[in-house]
């Protein structure tokens, strides 16, 4: 990792007594340290050099974009060289100064690591704020746009007083009061770029802070609270620190979508779960790691649910705020949306209603708040089980609203035998693919007022018991045992056969042949 020659000197100044010789307002990194030799010497470097060769390394330093460090005492005229140099008075060794700012180099390059470190292994933004803590001189501290804190520096807040101020991660609710009301802190949200502020509100001293924006809109802040005795370099210090830990914040927050971690964990589900509808395979490792980071577990039972608008009551549908509503209120679920539908995604081992409900009460009092209707599918525990899953939450939906349009949510095992019956007709009337024995045994019904089809239906339905049976229909068991052989006369009925017995309940199903 590059350095300015700002983090160096203040770095510097902690070790030694140190001064500029030449405070220039380059914005050059440096590499790491080296001593002058007047033969391919590098640029773009940190260069340590013994008072007595001052001069003769300034004019060797010209043109090139070099950090002189100079040791003892320096002629003035180095000043005119416009170069940027740092004096180190007093008695330091060249070694004992290289050394230091080898160690200086090796800190922020174990900072930026850990940096890293945070952002590939999907770390969460308080591990970024613990990072600083070797780099940093003030606490740090990063907040999100509803004043909760997401980290802050524990070790300087403690030592500066600062902890009750973030005490449970959030701001008291009068010091929230207090900060709306003031118009110079709403104006903070909007500034880009690092800047300054003086005490608002509740908070005592100055701010160097940065807002953070994802997708134009404001979504927090990094803050740096600056002691009352800092100097102007410390004060820069600070700004390149804040800049730094700043590119890594908006890349995790790009990467995560969100501060909260919960809500982090459940984007992960999101995404496989959208991913597995999009019939893309996934791993079994990460879906396990998935829920793992969710405190759910394989094996555990799930039921997917789809939330549409109640057509009865013109209802638009706003899926952000009812994702809010419904992950807050319900414990053991994940919203989200695909190809223009709403779902939520029950673990139903672990699900908890804030009332205390069942699942089905919960929803029913949701659906009937919000005007909106449900379809839910089976309970499953298989990822790839998601696909049908979403395709009976539709089946659910079709079929229940025309069955029961008054209802608030429709489970498909309700109507899975419509959707069956349905199906099996697909381009042909009922009367294409019945059976053709009992379409005649109705016909003959119809021309001579008998009560065949409706004899034939009871019978089945008790099992062929003919005692049953004739109660059941309320007449002798001679007549009923006349009717049955009329029956066998007329259409040539089978019942010894599975087959024909099947064929024939399935085609009074189609039909809709009552037997009351």
């Amino acid at each position: 990792m590059k350095l300015s020659k700002d983090i160096i000197y203040y770095q510097l100044s902690k070790r030694f007594s140190v001064r500029y010789l030449n405070d220039s307002d380059t914005k050059t990194e440096f590499m790491r340290p080296v001593f002058l030799t007047g033969k391919n010497d590098p640029s773009a470097c940190v260069t340590i050099i013994n008072s007595e060769d001052c001069e003769s390394a300034g004019r060797q330093a010209l043109n090139r974009e070099i950090l002189l460090i100079c040791l003892g005492n320096a002629p003035e005229r180095i000043h005119n060289l416009h170069i940027p140099a740092i004096l180190v008075e007093g008695d330091a060794t060249a070694e004992e100064v290289f050394n230091s700012v080898q160690e200086i180099f090796n800190t922020f390059d174990q900072w930026d690591d850990d940096l890293k470190t945070v952002y590939y292994n999907d770390g969460s933004f308080s591990d970024l704020i613990d990072c600083c803590d070797p780099v940093a001189c003030d606490p740090i501290c990063l907040s999100d746009n509803m004043f909760r804190y997401m980290g802050f520096s524990k070790a300087l807040s403690e030592e500066r007083g600062l902890t009750a101020a973030v005490e449970n991660n959030r701001l008291p609710v009068d010091s929230v009061n207090n900060m709306l009301a003031n118009q110079k802190f709403n104006k903070l949200n909007g500034i880009k770029g690092i800047s300054r502020t003086a005490p608002v509100g509740d908070v005592d001293g100055d701010l160097l802070f940065e807002n953070l924006f994802y997708q134009d809109e404001f979504v927090g802040r990094l803050m740096i609270k600056l002691s009352a005795d800092a100097d102007d370099y410390r004060i820069r210090y600070n700004k390149i620190i804040l800049e730094h830990l700043y590119s890594y914040t908006i890349k995790l927050y790009g990467k995560y979508s969100s501060f909260n971690k919960n809500e982090i964990c459940l984007n992960g589900l999101r995404i496989l779960l959208q991913d597995r509808l999009d019939r893309k395979k996934i791993d079994e490792e990460q879906w396990k790691k998935s829920l793992e980071e969710n405190g759910w577990e394989q094996g555990d039972r799930f039921q997917l649910i789809q939330v549409r608008p109640n057509l009865r009551y013109d209802k638009k549908m706003y899926a952000p705020y009812f994702s809010t509503e419904i992950e807050s209120a319900w414990q053991g679920c994940v919203c989200f949306e695909h190809q223009n539908r709403f779902f939520v995604f029950i673990n139903r081992d672990r699900f908890l209603s804030s009332e205390k409900l069942e699942l089905k009460q919960a929803l029913a009092y949701f659906l009937r708040e919000s005007l909106l209707i449900a379809g839910m599918s089976r309970v499953f525990s298989d990822i790839d089980y998601i696909v049908p899953a979403y395709m009976q939450t539709e089946i659910a939906l079709e079929y229940g609203v025309k069955r029961s349009p008054t209802f608030w949510y429709y489970n498909f095992n309700d109507y899975v035998e419509d959707y069956a019956l349905g199906s099996c007709l697909g381009s042909f009337e009922a009367e294409h693919i019945c059976s053709e024995k009992l379409l005649a045994l109705r016909e003959y019904d119809a021309k001579n007022n008998t009560e065949y089809c409706r004899t034939l239906l009871v019978y089945l339905q008790c099992r062929f018991n003919s005692t049953e049976a004739a109660k059941r229909l309320i007449i002798q068991r001679s007549s009923f045992n006349y009717r049955l052989e009329r029956i066998k006369q007329l259409v040539n009925i089978d019942l010894d056969t599975c087959d024909e017995v099947f064929y024939l309940m399935l085609s009074f199903k189609i039909l809709n042949i009552e037997s009351q």
